[in-house]
């Protein structure tokens, strides 16, 4: 069984425990929005992809798999509405695809929460 998948440099930024030197030759995702779905794409994987886009983890890094994502799930929607039948195979990736992407409850525990803004302490400053 492998291990557990290796803490992201932004996580470790955010909780004070990063190290140049452990840390520095890893990359970064680039923080690029993913932008515009594919032109190729039908109705309903277009209007997925814009809700995917949405999310703030999902960048340009992603867009394969959120264009694999939205045409699993325009099949989903088809298999839904009767219109064609969605295979077990096709099942497994579209849920597959939509962990990896943190799109489901169960995988949205590994993304770290956005820390709040703490209000100015009026303590702070008496000395």
């Amino acid at each position: 069984m492998p291990g557990r998948p290796p803490t992201p440099i932004a996580v470790h930024k955010s909780r004070g425990t990063y190290k140049e030197a452990r840390h520095g030759g890893k990359l970064e995702v680039p923080n690029v929005s993913i932008g515009d779905p594919p032109e190729w794409m039908g109705e309903v994987a277009r209007a997925e992809w814009k809700r995917l886009a949405k999310l703030p983890h999902i960048k340009a890094a992603h867009s394969v798999a959120v264009q694999h994502a939205c045409v699993l799930y325009a099949r989903f929607v088809d298999d839904a509405k009767g219109k064609s039948l969605m295979t077990a195979s096709e099942r497994n990736a579209f849920h597959s695809v939509y962990m990896q992407l943190a799109c489901t409850p169960a995988s949205q525990a590994k993304i770290p929460a956005v820390p709040l803004e703490k209000p100015d302490d009026p303590w702070a400053n008496l000395g």
